[in-house]
């Protein structure tokens, strides 16, 4: 089998279109695996250079979403999502973190310049804290500014099922 700018079909022996190999790749996932390499450099590229200072806002709140509130997800998922994190410009990781729990974990925090909570000269914000062997959400700390004071709300993950239904209790 050939994949190129024209694929060819391993028994067709013919040309065809990459719309043709994505609309077939879910019996034949290597095809669509072929075709995403041949794109995604150059994708990945213009992609990383186009996105604007406020999109990499949103692109923080979405990564961290998924991981903090999917904790059932596909196998490769979890470590991409970790790996499209940490390309977002002012993420930082920061080790020996404790959530409201007690756990230490490995603190996920976003110097935002969009959010008037974020402030790194005092380190107000958002801390995503996931543990550092398996990745899993434990908690989430806020440190917030009022009047003159500076205090840290804390949250934690307790624990969490998964249910044949939606509305189901565990």
């Amino acid at each position: 089998m050939t994949v190129g700018p024209d694929v060819v079909a391993r028994e067709e022996h013919r040309e065809e279109s990459d719309a043709r190999v994505i609309e077939r790749s879910r019996d034949e996932p290597e095809l669509f695996a072929a075709l995403f390499d041949r794109y995604a450099g150059a994708v990945h590229r213009y992609a990383i250079d186009d996105i604007e200072d406020q999109e990499w806002s949103q692109i923080h709140f979405s990564l961290v979403g998924l991981l903090m509130l999917v904790p059932v997800m596909p196998e490769d998922l979890r470590p991409a999502a970790y790996e499209a994190l940490a390309m977002v410009p002012g993420v930082k990781a920061v080790p020996n973190q404790k959530d409201a729990a007690g756990r230490s974990g490995v603190a996920i925090t976003y110097d935002d310049p969009f959010s008037h909570r974020s402030h790194p000269e005092t380190g107000a914000g958002d801390s995503f804290i996931f543990d550092p062997d398996t990745y899993e959400f434990l908690g989430f700390r806020d440190t917030r500014t009022s009047h003159g004071r500076t205090y840290d709300q804390f949250s934690y993950l307790d624990s969490w099922a998964v249910t044949d239904k939606a509305k189901q209790r565990p």
